[in-house]
């Protein structure tokens, strides 16, 4: 026994347990009707984009990054930064007593100890760890969470 696209749609199961939302299942139906063919959207951009760079380290010579792995550190004001970082600008500034620090003027984030702190704090690659830190992504591929590797090739087509 042979059965059409729609009494496909009609008979799925989804469908009848309320899995497909109403909104969708009309518009697939209406599609399926007026063109005898099977709504097919087309998918967005992936959501998520893992970058590898080369670091020049012999031991780790590549380096995953979820997003641009050159963003910098966001502007923000010496307020913002010992607010965000806990830090005492007083003593951090080497200010004398009774000085005030310019409290609205902006990072400089060319000096290596803000700089630092930002680094140490929220480092750039830790997105990428916290997406990847649960999935067995090694050679051996064992374990409950084994789904598969992340091979790296370096060469005229990597």
């Amino acid at each position: 026994m042979s059965i059409t696209r729609r009494q496909f749609m009609l008979g799925t199961a989804g469908a009848s347990a309320g899995l497909i939302l109403p909104s969708y299942y009309n518009r697939a139906l209406e599609f399926l009707d007026r063109t005898g063919k099977p709504l097919l959207e087309a998918v967005e951009r992936p959501r998520l984009e893992l970058i590898a760079t080369i670091t020049g380290a012999t031991e780790l010579p590549y380096q995953l990054w979820l997003g641009d792995p050159y963003d910098r550190p966001p502007p923000l004001t010496l307020r913002q930064f010992s607010d965000r970082y806990s830090i005492d600008l007083y003593d951090w500034l080497y200010l004398e007593e009774g000085d005030e620090p310019e409290w609205d003027k902006e990072v400089d984030w060319n000096d290596e100890g803000f700089y630092d702190t930002w680094l140490y704090t929220e480092p750039p690659e830790k997105p990428t760890y916290e997406l990847l830190r649960g999935i067995d992504l090694g050679p051996e591929l064992t374990g409950a969470g084994a789904i598969g590797q992340i091979h790296l090739e370096h060469g005229h087509n990597p």
